[in-house]
């Protein structure tokens, strides 16, 4: 899948089926959670708008609530999360939006170094290795930091 950032969060805007024989069933227009969804904590961890805080403030609000506890340790959950993929160049997510749907997504930067899209690749527990050094998030890594080239990154700026 690739997503943006549009006007009410990470938005997918092209999704291909690989075929298999499970359907993960997203669909262009979907806005994913920034606190559950793999393409969600990659804008969370990689993107910078003033928005993004106010959203992720309020899923983590409704998470709160939902479970019936207190905010404070989801949100240092949450940052040790975006903190360790930050660290790995790229998100995951272990069956937290989906049950028994994995998920790793990569942050793509444009020519100044603004993240402007994630890509994501999305499959079945034990099927789908969600270790950071998997052929899976290997591939992810390499496919976003050559669409960033290709939209003029220079990874060797980086900051």
């Amino acid at each position: 899948a690739l997503a943006v950032w549009g006007t009410h969060g990470a938005t997918i805007v092209r999704i291909v089926d690989a075929g298999g024989p499970v359907t993960i069933t997203l669909r262009p227009g979907t806005v994913l959670p920034l606190y559950k969804s793999a393409t969600g904590r990659a804008f969370a961890a990689f993107h910078r708008s003033p928005y993004l805080k106010k959203l992720l403030d309020k899923e983590l609000d409704e998470a709160a609530q939902s479970a019936k506890t207190a905010v404070t340790p989801l949100r240092r959950q949450l940052e040790k999360n975006l903190t360790e993929s930050r660290d790995k160049g790229i998100a995951r997510a272990t069956g937290s939006l989906t049950p028994g749907i994995n998920g790793f997504s990569a942050p793509v930067f444009d020519h100044s170094g603004l993240m402007v899209a994630a890509i994501t690749s999305l499959g079945p527990v034990g099927e789908f290795n969600v270790e950071w050094d998997s052929p899976v998030a290997s591939a992810m890594l390499k496919a976003s930091s050559e669409l960033s080239q290709r939209l003029g990154f220079n990874d060797h700026e980086k900051s």
